[in-house]
């Protein structure tokens, strides 16, 4: 495990290979447009296009941030019942990270699946009404989704028939996100395979210091990942030959990233609370596929 690294095409590089990359910067194969381009794009919600959609899609941009996504002067108000809820929760293999709802990884570590679609309506509405007289930020993240991506967007579900849940909470407070990676075919191997994964974050408080988001240009396969495991993540000491973008959002931001790009979320030093979910492409023409 200690002898190989990973690579930004997804061939294993050898220690030597390792060396003369972090010597020579040039060595490394960069995703295209992050030279030509500014790494994290910043707009309004009406300036939001398809275009700059396919651009996050194709690695040419890492992140997409939309200012004053989520603001208004109820929202404070809506933060307190968030952190005084008796909904609110922890991940069993990251305890330290609270939540409310559930997150379909949760389903290889313990939570069972037959629970995770009984909940996912009942959930979702006791959401809504914890946003009440907001709407549920999951909403109007695949509102937008649906308004900007000519097929639309919709609620994943399964071959079942069954609906996914989505719209995640997650809290950090004096605590972090390794560096790691969202797939859905990793966390159900009878999954359809994704061509790719979006990850989409409102952020509803955020502290002074830290409780950045920090992505990585490379997209590990699951046998790199593997060799480079460390507890739910990947060992950040095989990222330093990686460039890598940190972004410290605002509260109201909405920030949309390739959710199987490396990424992590830094310590943060105070509450740092967002509303959370993926969104799948199935097939290049297709609707985007929502759930958490």
């Amino acid at each position: 495990m200690g002898t190989k690294a990973i690579s930004p095409g997804g061939a294993l590089r050898t220690p030597i290979e390792r060396a003369q990359v972090e010597s020579d910067p040039s060595a490394i194969r960069r995703v295209p447009g992050w030279d030509r381009n500014e790494p994290v794009v910043s707009l309004e919600l009406a300036s939001l296009s398809a275009l700059h959609l396919e651009r996050l899609i194709h690695g040419e941009t890492a992140a997409i941030r939309i200012a004053n996504f989520y603001r208004d002067a109820a929202l404070p108000g809506v933060v307190e019942r968030i952190l005084a809820s008796p909904l609110l929760a922890r991940y069993a293999n990251a305890p330290d990270i609270g939540k409310i709802g559930n997150s379909y990884f949760e389903t290889v570590c313990g939570l069972r699946k037959d629970d995770y679609f009984a909940s996912a309506r009942s959930l979702k509405h006791e959401l809504d009404e914890l946003f009440r007289p907001l709407t549920n930020p999951a909403d109007l993240m695949k509102n937008v989704l649906a308004g900007t991506w000519e097929p639309g967007a919709s609620v994943l579900q399964n071959d079942a028939g069954q609906t996914f849940f989505y719209g995640l909470i997650r809290l950090f407070d004096g605590t972090e996100a390794l560096a790691h990676v969202d797939h859905l075919e990793w966390d159900d191997v009878s999954a359809a395979r994704p061509i790719f994964q979006l990850a989409l974050n409102t952020y509803l408080r955020i502290p002074a210091d830290g409780g950045e988001l920090v992505v990585w240009d490379t997209v590990p396969t699951r046998e790199e990942h593997d060799l480079i495991a460390k507890d739910y993540g990947v060992d950040e000491a095989y990222l330093r030959p990686f460039r890598s973008v940190a972004v410290k959002p605002n509260e109201g931001d909405l920030i949309m990233f390739d959710a199987q790009r490396v990424h992590a979320v830094r310590t943060a030093h105070g509450p740092r609370i967002t509303s959370s979910m993926f969104a799948v492409l199935l097939d290049a023409a297709g609707a985007f596929r929502v759930y958490s």
